[in-house]
């Protein structure tokens, strides 16, 4: 369990597994599993040559 703030400043119970996908990358097929790999690798590669 975890908690994020809420536009008026409090906080507001969340499943951090619901907000990063990433941290069940072992309930996919390796064909998801590889794709959404890459896409990540890009897109952090995007950002930091921003």
């Amino acid at each position: 369990m975890d908690a994020c703030r809420a536009p008026g400043g409090g906080l507001l119970p969340v499943e951090l597994e619901d907000l990063n996908p990433y941290l069940s990358l072992d309930a996919l097929d390796e064909a998801r599993r590889d794709s959404f790999v890459t896409a990540l690798r890009a897109a952090l590669r995007r950002f930091l040559a921003a």
